[in-house]
């Protein structure tokens, strides 16, 4: 048998044709894997120190454009962080950074479903790197409707990432945070003593339990089907969420508005709660800093959480009659634990709005500001959660690909869970196929039910997994194909 120089041709194009479409749909594959949203996270810091595999995905998160752009800094830079961030966890926690922990939740939780955070995130990715199921997330993979709904709740987050960093009891007791663990060198701050259960010492981890954890799904009223958080409003937010999910109507939480402002080397437009217009003097002028403080005064003794939105400020400085702290703004938003104020006691919220690109010249010309201020109420809150909690999802299984348990309904009910909404997951009542309902703006999934006991399952697989490997397969055989005529035309040649 001969084959004509186009013959060659074509098998030679078929053959490279395979190669391209199976590395192609073979990534595919393989990323898409990366989208199992339960449990994330793969590696212990530990396993980072001797894992080839975890070291290549840190470098790879410090390499990342958006990352590096996101923190302003130089590919240089970013290798330089790396190595600073490894060696500050490493000298924090030593070369068995968390043994013991794991064990002792795991025996603790007896195999039930539960999520757990660091007070005080190490990265943005800590469940990845100390391998623990949590909620914080940086990923070029990451749905935007979650991003969306994490931010407008009050999580610091932008885009495809947020983290997890003061939140109040509503929030923890949606995702699921039963487990707080808070290093040495933190102290025990009066945040988790307030809120949290102490559960164990392990080396110089603090473990705190949080009593108010709901479970990964539970039900709620149809009325929240519609619901979608608004942006910079997260008191709102929370309150209407509340009050849409439990019927109960009394609020979580009080927002009051600031009593002054001042401000140097800035000149104010339009200012109220919900954002404090701009323009800065002189930007090009960097030995001006420009600044804008903001006071709010307490109108009652209450527990006080601050929220704060500024992307031209690296850091926010909030001033009690108590203390003085100076923190971070991750993403340039998020929610501040304050604590415990008095009646009449001052709350003075600072920026320095001197935030700039590495090699910008000058200040940006204009911003906005938005801070506000609320009081928790702990008595509407026991009153929310007791509702909440009453008809649990109860789990009688679960694997990072599916969960499945039962509940008791009541007409006018939907599933809440605290999973992700996103393409792969399907859900089953009593054996049947139901659609999906996204909730909270497409953040999470909610699953329909009708009155009376149900089991429900959620299952997730890949998009695109059973035509990426079909198509690998096919890929694979025209390779081998290829490989099998070039080595017959190879010996015909020789024997010719």
């Amino acid at each position: 048998m001969r084959f004509s120089q186009k013959g060659r041709q074509s098998a030679a194009w078929i053959c490279t044709m395979a190669l391209l479409i199976s590395s192609t749909f073979g990534n595919t594959v393989w990323a898409g894997q990366d989208e199992d949203w339960i449990t994330k996270g793969s590696h212990s810091y530990h396993d980072c120190l001797i894992d080839e595999d975890c070291m290549e995905e840190m470098t790879m998160l410090f390499e990342d454009e958006d990352f590096l752009e996101e923190n302003d800094w130089t590919e240089e830079q970013g290798q330089r962080e790396m190595l600073k961030e490894m060696l500050r966890i490493y000298n924090l926690f030593g070369k068995e950074p968390l043994d013991g922990w794991d064990a002792y939740l795991d025996e603790r939780e007896q195999g039930d479903f539960y999520r757990m955070e660091f007070r005080r995130f190490v990265a943005i990715n800590n469940g990845a790197l100390y391998h623990y199921p949590g909620v914080s997330q940086f990923s070029s993979l990451a749905p935007g409707g979650i991003s969306a709904m994490m931010t407008n709740l009050g999580f610091a987050g932008a885009g495809n990432s947020y983290r997890y960093y003061d939140p109040t009891p509503l929030l923890d007791a949606m995702l699921d945070v039963k487990y707080i663990l808070n290093r040495d060198d933190e102290g025990a701050p009066t945040s988790l003593r307030e809120h949290y259960d102490f559960a164990e010492q392990i080396g110089n981890l603090w473990i705190f339990e949080n009593p108010q954890a709901l479970p990964v799904g539970f039900l709620i009223s149809e009325n929240l089907k519609d619901w979608t958080p608004e942006p910079n409003r997260p008191f709102d937010n929370q309150n209407s969420w509340a009050l849409l999910a439990s019927g109960i109507g009394q609020p979580l939480l009080h927002a009051f508005s600031w009593d002054r402002m001042t401000s140097e080397n800035i000149t104010i437009g339009n200012a109220d709660e919900h954002g404090i217009h701009y323009t800065i003097d002189e930007p090009r002028n960097l030995e001006r800093i420009p600044n804008l403080t903001v006071t709010f005064v307490s109108p009652e003794r209450q527990y006080l959480y601050l929220y704060v939105n500024e992307d031209n400020a690296k850091r926010v400085a909030y001033t009690t009659g108590k203390e003085r702290q100076d923190r971070e703004i991750a993403a340039g938003n998020g929610l501040i634990d304050v604590g415990w104020v008095d009646a009449g006691e001052e709350i003075e919220v600072s920026f320095d709005l001197t935030n700039r690109g590495e090699f910008e010249k000058s200040y940006r010309d204009s911003g906005n500001t938005v801070v506000q201020a609320a009081g928790f109420d702990f008595d509407a809150w026991n009153q929310v959660y007791e509702e909440l909690n009453a008809q649990p999802w109860r789990l009688t299984g679960w694997s990072d690909t599916w969960l499945e348990g039962s509940v008791q309904a009541e007409n006018g009910q939907v599933l809440f869970t605290s999973i992700p909404y996103m393409r792969g997951w399907t859900a089953y009542v009593d054996g049947e196929k139901t659609e999906l309902i996204p909730l909270a703006g497409s953040g999470v999934i909610g699953v329909p039910v009708g009155a009376g006991p149900h089991e429900i399952r959620l299952e997730f697989r890949t998009p695109g997994l059973r035509t990426g490997l079909t198509v690998s397969l096919i890929a694979l055989l025209a390779y081998a194909f290829c490989f099998l005529i070039g080595k017959f035309l190879l010996v015909k040649k020789l024997h010719e």
